[in-house]
């Protein structure tokens, strides 16, 4: 990922056409490395790694270190009128996130109380992927039907419903297109190893 975005300044400097094509922000290749960490992460703690951090210390280090970051990205905006890329970011940010969903997952695993163990959200964590495919969609539908060029009252209404109209369409796709397409996937690939599982059981 550090690699890809070093080709990605260089390429930039040589005004390659459809550079933007490119962009770690937005390209699926680049952002299966962070699929990828994820995998390996899960994996890791079905082995029985587990973090040293309780959820809520690594909550404030995460909290401490986008206050950091958004420090950094203002000193580097001074300097160069544009601040870092928002992939850059993404990619300053990433040991952070990733410390902070193994500490929560570490925290599930021991059943510790949190508002997040609540229906509601574990509904929305699911949501989340359909939701990440969506709201781009609807943001760039919305901005086109209603051009509000500064903040009122009715733009505040319109992002309301944005917000409103996303996660209900990334409930939608998740129980009428992800889910079924899941089970479908799962049904054709062989029996995962219980070693694992075992694991978990004993947390």
């Amino acid at each position: 990922m550090v690699l890809w975005h070093g080709a990605y300044v260089l390429a930039g400097r040589a005004d390659v056409p459809f550079l933007s094509a490119f962009s770690g922000y937005t390209n699926p290749v680049y952002r299966l490395g962070e699929f990828v960490i994820g995998v390996a992460l899960a994996n890791a703690m079905r082995q029985g790694w587990r973090p040293r951090l309780s959820v809520s210390t690594a909550a404030l280090v995460a909290l401490f270190g986008y206050v950091a970051l958004a420090a950094l990205n203002a000193f580097v905006e001074q300097l160069t009128a544009s601040g870092l890329p928002l992939s850059v970011l993404d990619l300053l940010y990433l040991p952070l996130t990733i410390m902070l969903v193994a500490c929560a997952a570490d925290s599930d695993l021991h059943g510790h109380k949190s508002i997040f163990r609540k229906p509601a959200f574990i509904r929305l964590g699911e949501w989340s992927f359909a939701l990440y495919l969506v709201q781009a969609i609807v943001i760039t539908v919305a901005v086109r039907v209603f051009p509000f060029g500064t903040v009122t009252w009715q733009s505040a209404v319109v992002a309301t419903g944005v917000i409103a109209f996303s996660v209900a369409l990334s409930g939608a796709l998740f129980h009428w297109f992800e889910k079924p397409v899941e089970r479908w996937l799962k049904s054709k690939l062989p029996a995962p190893k219980t070693s694992g599982r075992r694991v978990f059981a004993k947390r």
